[in-house]
Protein backbone atom coordinates (compact mmCIF):
# COMPACT_ATOMS: atom_id res chain seq x y z
CA UNK A 1 0.00 0.00 0.00
CA UNK A 2 3.08 2.25 0.37
CA UNK A 3 2.71 2.73 3.70
CA UNK A 4 6.32 2.62 4.28
CA UNK A 5 6.07 4.09 7.90
CA UNK A 6 3.84 1.55 9.68
CA UNK A 7 5.78 -1.61 7.44
CA UNK A 8 9.15 -0.50 8.72
CA UNK A 9 9.06 -1.10 12.13
CA UNK A 10 7.28 -4.20 11.42
CA UNK A 11 10.22 -5.45 9.99
CA UNK A 12 12.45 -4.22 12.15
CA UNK A 13 10.38 -6.29 15.59
CA UNK A 14 10.48 -9.45 13.37
CA UNK A 15 14.26 -9.18 12.71
CA UNK A 16 14.15 -8.37 16.82
CA UNK A 17 12.99 -12.10 17.39
CA UNK A 18 14.78 -13.27 13.94
CA UNK A 19 17.97 -11.55 12.96
CA UNK A 20 18.41 -14.45 10.17
CA UNK A 21 14.82 -13.99 8.66
CA UNK A 22 15.68 -13.07 4.83
CA UNK A 23 13.10 -12.02 3.75
CA UNK A 24 12.45 -9.71 6.53
CA UNK A 25 15.98 -8.58 5.00
CA UNK A 26 14.95 -8.20 2.02
CA UNK A 27 11.54 -6.17 2.91
CA UNK A 28 13.34 -3.77 5.16
CA UNK A 29 15.65 -3.32 2.11
CA UNK A 30 12.60 -2.12 0.10
CA UNK A 31 11.41 0.09 3.38
CA UNK A 32 14.96 1.82 3.39
CA UNK A 33 15.17 2.31 -0.58
CA UNK A 34 11.56 4.02 -0.47
CA UNK A 35 13.32 6.25 2.51
CA UNK A 36 16.07 6.98 -0.08
CA UNK A 37 18.52 5.72 2.77
CA UNK A 38 20.40 3.89 0.41
CA UNK A 39 23.14 2.51 2.27
CA UNK A 40 20.91 0.92 5.04
CA UNK A 41 18.74 -0.91 1.82
CA UNK A 42 22.00 -1.94 0.54
CA UNK A 43 23.17 -3.60 4.31
CA UNK A 44 19.56 -4.90 4.09
CA UNK A 45 19.99 -6.79 0.93
CA UNK A 46 23.10 -7.80 1.37
CA UNK A 47 21.97 -9.71 4.54
CA UNK A 48 18.60 -11.27 2.56
CA UNK A 49 21.23 -12.22 -0.07
CA UNK A 50 23.62 -14.10 3.16
CA UNK A 51 20.51 -15.61 4.80
CA UNK A 52 19.89 -16.97 1.29
CA UNK A 53 22.22 -17.21 -0.97
CA UNK A 54 19.82 -18.52 -3.79
CA UNK A 55 17.68 -15.43 -3.62
CA UNK A 56 18.47 -14.52 -6.64
CA UNK A 57 15.76 -11.21 -6.40
CA UNK A 58 17.36 -9.96 -3.33
CA UNK A 59 20.61 -10.01 -5.69
CA UNK A 60 18.61 -7.88 -8.18
CA UNK A 61 17.41 -5.63 -5.79
CA UNK A 62 21.04 -5.36 -4.44
CA UNK A 63 22.03 -4.47 -7.26
CA UNK A 64 19.64 -1.99 -8.02
CA UNK A 65 20.51 0.10 -4.77
CA UNK A 66 24.60 -0.11 -6.08
CA UNK A 67 23.52 1.49 -9.35
CA UNK A 68 21.48 4.01 -7.65
CA UNK A 69 24.02 4.76 -4.65
CA UNK A 70 27.10 5.45 -7.84
CA UNK A 71 28.27 1.74 -6.73
CA UNK A 72 28.57 0.68 -10.35
CA UNK A 73 31.74 -1.85 -10.50
CA UNK A 74 29.93 -3.62 -7.16
CA UNK A 75 26.84 -3.32 -9.23
CA UNK A 76 28.53 -5.17 -12.17
CA UNK A 77 29.90 -7.88 -9.79
CA UNK A 78 26.72 -8.52 -7.92
CA UNK A 79 25.14 -9.19 -11.59
CA UNK A 80 27.66 -11.35 -12.63
CA UNK A 81 26.82 -13.53 -9.38
CA UNK A 82 23.00 -13.69 -10.75
CA UNK A 83 24.60 -15.04 -14.18
CA UNK A 84 26.60 -17.53 -12.37
CA UNK A 85 24.50 -18.63 -10.31
CA UNK A 86 21.24 -18.94 -13.13
CA UNK A 87 23.06 -18.77 -16.75
CA UNK A 88 19.18 -19.06 -17.80
CA UNK A 89 18.75 -15.50 -16.75
CA UNK A 90 18.03 -13.06 -19.00
CA UNK A 91 17.47 -9.93 -17.46
CA UNK A 92 20.87 -9.33 -15.66
CA UNK A 93 21.93 -8.66 -19.19
CA UNK A 94 19.57 -5.84 -19.68
CA UNK A 95 20.67 -4.99 -16.41
CA UNK A 96 24.05 -5.29 -17.05
CA UNK A 97 24.12 -2.79 -20.00
CA UNK A 98 22.39 0.15 -17.84
CA UNK A 99 24.93 0.26 -15.42
CA UNK A 100 27.49 -0.17 -18.35
CA UNK A 101 25.71 2.90 -19.78
CA UNK A 102 26.11 4.88 -16.96
CA UNK A 103 29.54 4.17 -15.98
CA UNK A 104 29.96 5.67 -19.53
CA UNK A 105 30.94 2.75 -21.54
CA UNK A 106 28.46 2.46 -24.02
CA UNK A 107 30.52 -0.68 -26.14
CA UNK A 108 30.06 -2.77 -22.99
CA UNK A 109 26.41 -1.58 -22.60
CA UNK A 110 25.63 -2.02 -26.46
CA UNK A 111 27.29 -5.49 -26.19
CA UNK A 112 24.92 -6.20 -22.92
CA UNK A 113 21.69 -5.04 -24.35
CA UNK A 114 22.37 -6.51 -27.39
CA UNK A 115 22.57 -9.89 -25.85
CA UNK A 116 19.77 -9.41 -24.00
CA UNK A 117 17.49 -8.88 -27.10
CA UNK A 118 19.12 -12.44 -28.28
CA UNK A 119 18.61 -14.09 -25.41
CA UNK A 120 14.81 -12.71 -25.39
CA UNK A 121 14.25 -13.35 -28.83
CA UNK A 122 16.08 -16.79 -28.82
CA UNK A 123 13.95 -18.24 -25.54
CA UNK A 124 10.86 -16.84 -26.54
CA UNK A 125 10.28 -17.31 -30.18
CA UNK A 126 6.53 -18.58 -29.47
CA UNK A 127 5.68 -14.99 -27.88
CA UNK A 128 7.96 -12.79 -30.22
CA UNK A 129 4.28 -11.67 -31.24
CA UNK A 130 2.85 -11.24 -27.71
CA UNK A 131 2.37 -7.56 -26.05
CA UNK A 132 4.54 -8.26 -23.26
CA UNK A 133 7.62 -9.89 -25.19
CA UNK A 134 7.18 -7.18 -27.83
CA UNK A 135 7.63 -4.61 -25.18
CA UNK A 136 10.35 -6.04 -23.70
CA UNK A 137 12.09 -5.94 -27.04
CA UNK A 138 10.93 -2.07 -27.37
CA UNK A 139 12.79 -1.01 -24.43
CA UNK A 140 15.83 -2.57 -25.87
CA UNK A 141 15.46 -1.07 -29.00
CA UNK A 142 15.17 2.14 -27.00
CA UNK A 143 18.54 1.16 -25.30
CA UNK A 144 20.20 0.69 -28.30
CA UNK A 145 19.03 3.88 -30.30
CA UNK A 146 16.79 2.14 -32.53
CA UNK A 147 13.40 4.62 -31.16
CA UNK A 148 11.70 4.30 -34.06
CA UNK A 149 11.75 0.70 -34.03
CA UNK A 150 10.84 0.82 -30.52
CA UNK A 151 7.88 3.16 -30.90
CA UNK A 152 6.66 0.71 -33.80
CA UNK A 153 7.12 -1.97 -31.38
CA UNK A 154 5.29 -0.16 -28.22
CA UNK A 155 2.29 0.69 -30.83
CA UNK A 156 1.48 -2.52 -31.97
CA UNK A 157 1.63 -3.97 -28.30
CA UNK A 158 -0.50 -1.31 -27.02
CA UNK A 159 -3.14 -1.83 -29.96
CA UNK A 160 -3.52 -5.44 -29.16
CA UNK A 161 -3.19 -4.91 -25.07
CA UNK A 162 -3.78 -1.26 -24.04
CA UNK A 163 -4.09 -2.58 -20.56
CA UNK A 164 -0.12 -3.04 -20.24
CA UNK A 165 0.47 0.64 -18.96
CA UNK A 166 3.42 -0.20 -16.56
CA UNK A 167 6.06 -1.78 -19.24
CA UNK A 168 4.38 1.24 -21.68
CA UNK A 169 5.29 3.22 -19.20
CA UNK A 170 9.15 1.96 -19.33
CA UNK A 171 9.58 2.83 -23.02
CA UNK A 172 7.72 5.91 -23.17
CA UNK A 173 10.41 6.45 -20.55
CA UNK A 174 13.32 5.75 -22.40
CA UNK A 175 12.21 7.31 -25.64
CA UNK A 176 11.97 10.71 -23.38
CA UNK A 177 8.01 10.97 -23.23
CA UNK A 178 8.12 11.51 -19.78
CA UNK A 179 4.58 13.39 -19.91
CA UNK A 180 3.29 9.98 -21.89
CA UNK A 181 5.18 7.58 -19.46
CA UNK A 182 3.70 9.49 -16.18
CA UNK A 183 -0.02 9.06 -17.67
CA UNK A 184 0.67 5.38 -18.08
CA UNK A 185 2.05 4.54 -14.49
CA UNK A 186 -1.06 6.81 -13.41
CA UNK A 187 -3.50 4.90 -15.26
CA UNK A 188 -1.22 1.25 -14.25
CA UNK A 189 -2.02 2.58 -10.38
CA UNK A 190 -5.54 3.17 -10.95
CA UNK A 191 -6.41 -0.39 -12.57
CA UNK A 192 -4.89 -1.90 -9.06
CA UNK A 193 -0.57 -1.68 -9.44
CA UNK A 194 0.87 -1.18 -5.83
CA UNK A 195 4.23 -1.96 -6.13
CA UNK A 196 5.37 1.87 -6.04
CA UNK A 197 8.74 1.18 -4.31
CA UNK A 198 9.67 -0.81 -7.26
CA UNK A 199 8.84 2.46 -9.73
CA UNK A 200 11.23 4.47 -7.72
CA UNK A 201 14.18 1.69 -7.95
CA UNK A 202 13.35 0.71 -11.84
CA UNK A 203 15.71 1.33 -14.43
CA UNK A 204 13.92 2.13 -17.09
CA UNK A 205 12.32 5.08 -15.00
CA UNK A 206 15.31 6.93 -14.33
CA UNK A 207 14.87 9.40 -17.00
CA UNK A 208 11.87 10.34 -14.94
CA UNK A 209 13.44 11.34 -11.64
CA UNK A 210 13.23 14.54 -11.15
CA UNK A 211 10.56 15.02 -13.45
CA UNK A 212 7.71 17.08 -11.35
CA UNK A 213 4.76 14.72 -12.09
CA UNK A 214 6.80 11.77 -11.66
CA UNK A 215 8.34 13.10 -8.33
CA UNK A 216 4.45 14.19 -7.24
CA UNK A 217 3.33 11.02 -8.13
CA UNK A 218 5.96 8.98 -5.87
CA UNK A 219 5.23 11.31 -3.24
CA UNK A 220 1.66 10.61 -3.08
CA UNK A 221 1.83 6.81 -3.46
CA UNK A 222 4.88 6.21 -1.02
CA UNK A 223 4.22 7.62 2.57
CA UNK A 224 8.04 7.53 4.51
Amino acid sequence: MGDVASALPVYQKILQLDPGNGWAQDCLGWSYFAKNDLPQAQAAFEKAVAANPQATLSRYRLAHTHRAQGHYQQAIETLQQIQKADPGETSVFYDTGVVYELMGDHQKARESFTRYRHAVETHEKKTLHEPDTQLALAAASARLGETDQARQMLHQAMAKAPQFHLEAAFVLSLLDEKKEAVEQLELAIQNGYTNYIWLKMHPDLLPLHGYPAFEQLMGKVIKT
